[in-house]
């Protein structure tokens, strides 16, 4: 159909039928046709086998087809709607005859480039490139060259298509570079297998050389581990005191890597350390931990202190040391540690004890030294503690230490009053009550007389009544042993002869005449 457009030049609108009885507008252009009667004369002629349309005049012969997927694209294009004509070119690639998906986004990301839009730019390269591995490393040095490397290394392809090595160490150097906390990141996510390892820790070394950074430290224990060399991770970690250091001890067999390097393995992590160590005195010998702890004291004693809850005989030749450890950092254990061993010296464990001022420990050492009398002094006049005093005279079970306890209280009220009260039915009461100087002011001394001598009938009755108990006992016994020893013999008619006596081995029935 032609129809007519009210204006200098004649516009030529071609309408398309539908099954529907409908007409769909194609295109709309305007012919400008070089007579003003040549509109009135133009004819509109079809071909229909090659979908053609002819526009004829006197002067002039116009040819018309409808317009494609290709024509489509096209004008998208110019007029910079590139998103518009990768959707409709993904939508229908099969219909296209001179255009391709790939190079319309080829000319996408040049237009994105062009305008500014690198961040937009690099985010689609995965949606375009794919899995073109020679396009991918095209457009990463076409990024590179305009100095925007870092916004399309994240999308960088590591798996599907796999890049040659030198466009993954670019970008690793890149960051080494400008950017150390990226470059971190990237060696942790990226596999080891992308690029040339010994590469990569060469240049971190030599950077580090110049200048230290914790971030690159942390990226050579990295790589260190992708390489395999996990002792030099392990030391890196010690170092910076961060890291998975103790699994990467176990999982590894790392035993002999940190032989040496003890102080910095309980500086990283006392507790874990302690525990690998006293369970792995196989493989990181005792001797070795403590040459290397002598000047950490504490460390040392820490370390001594959990071998000896394992096994108190493990450190035995150490027992002297940490006799001076627990009296300079834990002197609440120092006690039950005098008690339980008897690796030490006495001698050079009271010196230490003395020059302490440890007073408790001080009277357990004179007691196995055999200086009771000093040891109870020392209670009595340091600790004045009359109940440890009643306590170490029963462990001394010394009837002259009694008195000497009593010569020592009676210096003092308050210690005769707490005699009265806890020394029991150890001494004669009468003997005690006498020694009391006169004129002794002793609080509450009525009621603990009383008690002393209450305490002192009790044990007597308890006594006589366990005397009256052990001789009824007694007589019981031997009753049964007479009564046993009384008693007939079964012997076996064919063994009679052999049988004898248990007394004189005699036999029991004589032989026959």
């Amino acid at each position: 159909a032609v129809g007519r457009a009210p204006s200098s030049s004649d516009k030529i609108k071609l309408l398309e039928q539908q099954a529907v009885v409908a007409a769909r507008k194609l295109e709309e252009a305007t012919v400008a046709l070089r007579a003003a009667q040549a509109a009135q004369e133009a004819l509109l002629v079809r071909q229909p086998l090659d979908a053609l349309f002819y526009v004829v005049s006197p002067k002039d012969i116009v040819w018309a087809r409808p317009s494609d997927l290709d024509d489509h694209v096209s004008w998208l294009m110019e007029r910079g709607r590139y998103e518009d004509a990768m959707i409709v070119a993904t939508k229908g690639s099969a219909q296209l005859r001179t255009h391709t998906v790939r190079d319309i986004g080829a000319k996408y990301l040049e237009h994105l480039v062009a305008i500014g839009e690198v961040e937009q730019a690099a985010a689609l390269c995965p949606q375009i490139l794919k899995d073109d591995a020679t396009a991918w490393e095209e457009w990463i040095f076409r990024f590179a060259q305009i100095g925007h490397l870092r916004a399309v290394a994240p999308h960088i392809p590591v798996g599907k298509p796999q890049l040659s090595d030198c466009v993954y160490e670019m970008v690793l150097n890149q960051f080494l570079n400008d950017d150390h906390a990226r470059f971190l990141d990237t060696v942790k996510k990226w596999p080891p297998r992308l690029y040339d390892r010994q590469n990569v820790i060469t240049a971190v070394i030599d950077k580090l050389k110049r200048a230290s950074n914790e971030t690159l430290m942390d990226a050579l224990a990295t790589l260190y581990a992708h390489d395999g060399q996990y002792d030099k991770t392990l030391h890196i970690y010690l170092r910076l005191r961060r890291g998975n250091v103790f699994e990467l001890i176990e999982k590894h067999n790392l035993y002999d890597a940190v032989r040496d390097k003890c102080k910095l393995l309980l500086e990283f992590d006392e507790a874990a350390a302690v525990r690998l160590l006293t369970e792995r005195t196989d493989r990181v010998p005792m001797g070795a931990v403590v040459e290397q702890l002598r000047t950490s004291r504490r460390l040392l004693h820490v370390y001594l202190h959990e071998l000896f809850l394992r096994d108190c005989h493990m450190a035995k030749q150490y027992h002297e040391l940490q006799v001076e450890l627990y009296a300079e950092f834990d002197r609440d254990h120092l006690l039950p540690f005098l008690r339980q061993s008897t690796n030490y010296r006495l001698e050079a464990a009271y010196r230490v004890c003395v020059e302490r001022e440890l007073y408790a420990e001080q009277v357990f050492i004179l007691g196995r030294m055999g200086n009771a009398k000093q040891a109870l002094q020392l209670i009595m006049e340091k600790l004045r503690d009359v109940r440890q005093a009643i306590e170490f005279v029963e462990w001394q079970n010394d009837d002259e230490l009694w008195h000497d306890l009593i010569d020592l209280s009676m210096r003092d009220a308050a210690h005769v009053a707490s005699l009265l009260e806890h020394i029991g039915a150890h001494v004669d009461p009468i003997e005690l009550i006498s020694r009391i100087p006169q004129g002794m002011r002793i609080d509450g001394l009525r009621d603990r007389l009383v008690k002393i001598i209450s305490d002192y009938n009790l044990q007597c009755e308890l006594r006589e009544g366990c005397n009256r108990v052990l001789k009824a006992d007694n007589k019981a016994l031997f009753d049964r042993l007479v009564h046993g020893e009384q008693a007939g013999v079964a012997v076996a008619p064919e063994r009679a002869n052999h049988a004898r006596c248990a007394t004189c081995q005699r036999s029991v029935i004589g032989a026959r005449a």
